[in-house]
């Protein structure tokens, strides 16, 4: 921290290899970071930011100083009940299957005690249908090109990675594939 001296992280953090469209649950108080090449969909709704850096890998800030970590209180954070077996066990699910259609699914991607929402995966085609059932809903797409959200007779194009709100009074939609190859929406 304060000489600059590098080391190997996986020495004493425990990692797991992230393929394409993982998702990997990190409830506060857990150690965690992304490797080169990964893009991460940050959902969190804590009212203040946070983090408590443990190492920065010897980046600089815009002075040229090394960037500032914060290991007292990011020690003071963690949990430290979160080991290597748990962590593999409840922080990167298997999606679980709740619905399938011709050319169309959706799963359950993330339902963690710890965290205050679930994330849905819906995979299509061409099309798929869906509802709010009361609740608004945060929508990203993750992968395809585009698509179009159908309700009644509004209608929003949504990009690859741009993410919209939809709100509970919506009720039903669809989603129609405006692009080449398959969507995934979370």
């Amino acid at each position: 921290e304060r000489e600059g001296t590098p080391f190997e992280i996986g020495d004493h953090v425990h990692s797991i290899p992230s393929s394409a469209h993982d998702l990997f649950l990190i409830p506060a108080g857990t150690v965690h970071c992304s490797g080169a090449g990964n893009l991460v969909l940050e959902i969190s709704a804590t009212p203040y930011i946070y983090t408590f850096k443990i190492y920065d890998y010897l980046r600089k800030d815009l002075t040229g100083q090394l960037r500032q970590v914060f290991v007292d209180r990011a020690f003071a954070n963690i949990d430290f009940t979160r080991r290597a077996p748990w962590v593999n066990d409840h922080l990167k699910p298997a999606p679980r299957l709740i619905r399938e259609d011709a050319g169309a699914a959706e799963y359950v991607i993330a339902d963690l005690p710890q965290l205050f929402f679930r994330i849905h995966r819906l995979e299509f085609e061409h099309q798929i249908s869906d509802a709010c059932n009361g609740r608004f809903l945060v929508l990203n797409l993750v992968a395809g090109e585009r698509v179009e959200i159908l309700h009644g007779s509004r209608r929003t194009e949504l990009r690859y990675a741009e993410t919209i709100i939809v709100p509970a009074s919506v009720g039903e939609f669809q989603v129609v594939n405006k692009g080449q190859g398959s969507c995934k929406l979370v």
